[in-house]
């Protein structure tokens, strides 16, 4: 449980190397290389007793956003009910033309939770490369992809506590102090044997970078954050990584709730 507020905390965080492979990402849990990560000592500022930004300002935002969904664990609540949920939030929120929500993600750290399920990610990082967000739009659009892909496109995270954050809470970089070259590229492999085109963007250190964090999430609150833009004028992407919460005592094992979004302008 949370114990008191404060500006920030220091914790650790995974980073990539910048003259080193990192390996290749097999999902559920699974990875090779990236077992010598760049670990930092970090300032993350609590993000509660700051000024509130928008997510087109610094690449992320708390908001309240109720859901009538009862069990993450159920495909049909989640394709009935939660999926029109984060299309309108991001419609709303971002005045596309077009939101596709896609990749519903149940994340899991308690120790009866299975091999399947998915744990906090553990290095800091963007899910995928533009032209990876690009390959999904595709796939999801089918023949009208030619026409939509034609327009500036923007992926957003939809992330959230199923119960309140007590472990492993979400960090998240100020967009506007993150630049490209600050990442490198790394295969996403589901299964072995099972090769994808996609590719991940793992972020390496840089002593600009700011983090902020939302201690104590609640069910209630939803983080949103930015992923991607085809539009390179402005902020582009907002990595995240799971952190350790000095300040939280015997916390309750995270449960968190995950959905992509693609916009369309």
């Amino acid at each position: 449980m949370q114990t008191r507020p404060v500006d920030a905390i220091r914790t650790r965080i995974g980073f990539a190397y910048p003259d080193r492979d990192f390996g290749t990402s097999y999902g559920q849990n699974r990875y090779t290389g990236a077992v010598d990560l760049d670990m930092r000592e970090i300032e993350v500022r609590n993000a509660r007793l700051v000024p509130d930004e928008d997510v087109a300002t610094r690449g992320f935002t708390l908001i309240r956003h109720d859901t009538k969904v009862t069990d993450f664990r159920d495909p049909e609540q989640l394709d009935a009910i939660y999926a029109r949920e984060v299309h309108d939030l991001i419609k709303d929120m971002t005045g596309a033309e077009r939101v596709i929500v896609f990749h519903n993600q149940l994340r899991d750290n308690s120790p009866a939770a299975g091999r399947e399920i998915r744990k906090p990610a553990f290095f800091a990082h963007i899910d995928y490369t533009e032209e990876t967000f690009r390959i999904r739009a595709r796939e999801l659009l089918g023949d009208e992809a030619d026409r939509w892909l034609d327009r500036r496109m923007a992926a957003y995270n939809v992330w959230r506590g199923i119960q309140p954050v007590e472990e492993k809470p979400l960090a998240i970089c100020d967009a506007r102090t993150v630049r490209h070259e600050q990442f490198v590229e790394t295969p996403i492999i589901e299964k072995p044997g099972q090769p994808t085109p996609y590719v991940g963007m793992p972020l390496c250190y840089d002593e600009g970078q700011r983090w902020y964090y939302y201690p104590a999430m609640q069910p209630h609150e939803a983080l949103v954050f930015k992923q991607c833009d085809t539009c390179h004028d402005g902020i582009r992407w907002s990595p995240h990584v799971a952190i350790d919460d000095p300040n939280s005592l015997d916390p309750r094992p995270r449960v968190s709730f995950e959905a992509r979004a693609l916009a369309f302008f």
